[in-house]
């Protein structure tokens, strides 16, 4: 939480400065612009690496389960929950390399996701941040867009 005051600190100390105490040049411009998309890009790593702990975690309780139909309650609780893109994720998850590093990983799983050509049409908008591949393609857009920052 006080992280989230210092960002907010940081940006209202940047605001006070643009209109009292001097001009905001380029170079002013792309350092904000920087740590925007720098702090924007940590959070969906971290927001990726803990879906793929949630993933985990529930594969190995669903393999735990004993009878067929504890298991199809488990998914349909995860189905009601977390919705279909996260059932798709858990069966994508079954074939790929978990110890594999983050790149590596997410290059499988898009690469794997693509393969299955299983998309999911209408999702709600709760069910979306669970989206595996909705995740890392967004991570990849953030990247080119700050790739696209550094060469202005």
């Amino acid at each position: 939480m006080l992280a989230n005051y210092g960002y907010w600190w940081a940006q209202e100390e940047y605001r006070n400065l643009k209109e009292h105490y001097f001009r905001i040049t380029l170079e002013w411009e792309y350092i904000r612009a920087r740590s925007v998309f720098d702090r924007e890009l940590e959070i969906m790593n971290r927001l990726i690496r803990c879906q793929r702990m949630l993933l985990r975690d529930d594969i190995q309780k669903l393999s735990s389960l004993k009878s067929e139909e504890d298991r199809q309650l488990y998914l349909d609780f995860l189905l009601n929950s977390r919705g279909k893109g996260y059932i798709l994720d858990m069966a994508r998850m079954l074939h790929l390399d978990g110890d594999a590093s983050e790149k590596a990983f997410e290059e499988q799983y898009i690469q794997r996701a693509q393969e299955e050509e299983q998309e999911i049409s209408v999702m709600k908008a709760e069910h979306l941040c669970f989206y595996l591949k909705w995740l890392i393609e967004r991570k990849w857009d953030m990247e080119s867009q700050l790739q696209g920052l550094q060469l202005v």
